[in-house]
């Protein structure tokens, strides 16, 4: 059965079309990947990384690995050139999506309408693995469309997907919300170019379908933009010199004042947003009556390096050699035969299993996994406990007896007013390693974002081996030197071990102003919470 949808071929109204009217039929164009029964389509996936790419990529994996071999074969992403096939399909209650590299790894994911199971194969090692979930949506459902750059020109909700999609509708903005620009060749195709604060969209002049589009960011926060932001709110009325005093003041706008200076804002500051991708749709092909879709999709790939230059780092370019739609589906597609013997990282269960797969286990079998993990867990669930509870407590002092680098010893007293991550590592961690360029970062942009980055690395070191990681990274912000515990283990600290009940580095937390402990976990996690203090007025 083939659904007829109304093309968007065939002559245009000779009047030049409106902004909103071209982005409203460009995106209904989209539209018909609801109304299937079935969806397939296999490309052939290549990447291209450019030198400078290469370059970049390089000099961060020696600042992470100082002393490991880089070559191309433990470090994939070294590699100039790299191809591989991807398979998706969807119909009403079932996904699957397959990447094979050939030369690195197979990583095949599907769901049967009960469970999902993914398989990672490594074709130059004996490694792998299965992952199984009672659901869809955390193991492929987000993912299976992110690799495509169509269905991108608007926000799309799909049944595995409760939230992806939902509130994006700023991030794509309104068809209104769109200001016809200029009409230019796009990778040789006469394209509209339209734009929404720092993005472009480029339609197509003859077909009026999307046919890339230009995102763009600030990727960091620099003194010069800071200024320009300074400049702007005070036109505005603000009594504001720091970004989060900036934030705040705007945070405090009505309805109208807002749209004003957002619009202002885009305007002025335009010239320091820098691109983040830009992708590329051609070949469009009407698969089935009313069912259009771009057989050829590039997608051109940006980075910024530590001082503020961007460069395109990488090209993907994805060629469809197959696209099927309405056509039955064989469930052999959806299943896994899952091997004797291999690892399987069961999430079905809290905490999850790790175990070797043996067909037919028994319940009493499972049950024997869940009492051996939980026990394995529990100390690490009681750390956790501890450390939960010591939110809304004051810090615990630095012991007097440790060393500071960087820094004369420091109070919680000195601290006060001052939002502060405490992050907790070791020079021979290597995870560790990924947390300190964004530590880095916080201090250099302190003035900018109101927060003092402290470390606290683990006492046993030699201080040769933490200055050596110090020099690396170009670590400046202060860091305590813990010391060990009496009768405790002489690389584990008691700062750590005993007043922070830290098991496992890194692990960081963030002090607000008063000199209260109001967070804890990953960097990552922490850091929204800083931030959010930090923006917050003072008393």
């Amino acid at each position: 059965m083939f659904l007829r949808f109304a093309s968007t071929m065939g002559p245009k109204p000779s009047a030049a079309p409106s902004a909103e009217d071209l982005v409203r039929e460009a995106r209904a164009a989209e539209d018909w990947i609801h109304h299937v029964h079935s969806f397939q389509v296999r490309f052939d996936v290549k990447l291209t990384r450019t030198p400078e790419g290469l370059a970049h990529s390089r000099a961060e994996l020696a600042a992470r690995f100082p002393n490991a071999d880089l070559d191309s074969g433990r470090f994939p992403e070294l590699n100039p050139t790299s191809s591989e096939t991807l398979t998706l399909m969807f119909d009403d209650h079932r996904l699957r999506k397959e990447q094979n590299r050939p030369d690195y790894r197979r990583d095949l994911r599907v769901w049967d309408g009960k469970l999902a199971v993914a398989h990672e194969d490594y074709t130059q090692t004996d490694q792998e693995h299965y992952a199984l979930r009672d659901e869809p949506v955390s193991m492929i459902g987000k993912f299976i469309l992110v690799d495509m750059r169509w269905l991108h020109g608007s926000p799309h909700h799909f049944w595995w997907d409760e939230t992806s999609y939902k509130g994006m509708e700023d991030n794509y903005g309104k068809p209104g919300e769109w200001t016809l620009i200029k009409q230019v060749p796009f990778h040789g195709i006469d394209c509209h170019v339209l734009e929404r604060r720092f993005d472009s969209l480029y339609i197509g002049v003859e077909d009026h379908r999307i046919h890339g589009f230009v995102l763009r960011s600030f990727t960091r926060e620099t003194a010069d933009l800071t200024e320009a932001r300074r400049r702007l709110a005070v036109e505005f009325g603000a009594a504001a010199a720091t970004a989060p005093e900036i934030d705040r003041w705007y945070r405090g706008l009505g309805p109208e004042d807002r749209e004003a200076y957002l619009d202002a804002f885009h305007k002025r500051l335009k010239s320091y947003a820098r691109p983040l991708g830009e992708d590329f749709l051609t070949d469009y092909r009407e698969i089935v009556p009313g069912c259009w879709f771009p057989m050829r999709q590039v997608c051109t790939v940006y980075e910024t390096d530590s001082v503020g230059k961007t460069f395109a780092s990488a090209r993907v370019e994805l060629r469809a050699t197959e696209v099927k739609i309405n056509e039955p589906l064989a469930d052999e597609l959806f299943r896994i035969e899952m091997k004797e013997g291999v690892k399987v990282i069961d999430r079905r269960y809290d905490p999850f299993l790790v175990y070797k797969w043996k067909a037919g286990m028994t319940e009493a079998e499972y049950q024997a996994l869940i009492e051996a993990r939980e026990k394995e867990e529990a100390p690490m669930r009681e750390a956790k406990a501890k450390q939960d509870a010591l939110i809304g407590r004051p810090a615990l002092p630095f012991p007097t007896e440790s060393a500071w680098l960087n820094s004369q010893p420091r109070t919680w007293d000195d601290l006060r007013g001052k939002v502060v991550i405490l992050d907790f590592w070791a020079e021979w961690c290597g995870p560790c390693r990924s947390d300190l360029p964004r530590m880095c970062d916080l201090h250099k942009d302190r003035e900018v974002n109101g927060i003092t980055a402290i470390g606290v690395h683990n006492p046993g070191s030699e201080p040769e081996a933490i200055d050596k990681v110090m020099k690396e990274f170009g670590i400046e912000y202060p860091v305590c030197i813990d010391i060990a515990e009496e009768n405790g283990p002489e690389t584990w600290g008691r700062l750590a071990m005993k007043d922070y009940h830290v098991f496992g580095i890194p692990h960081a937390f963030v002090i607000d102003r008063t000199g209260k402990i109001a967070g804890h976990g990953s960097l990552n996690e922490v850091y929204g919470k800083a931030y959010k203090l930090a923006s917050q007025p003072v008393d």
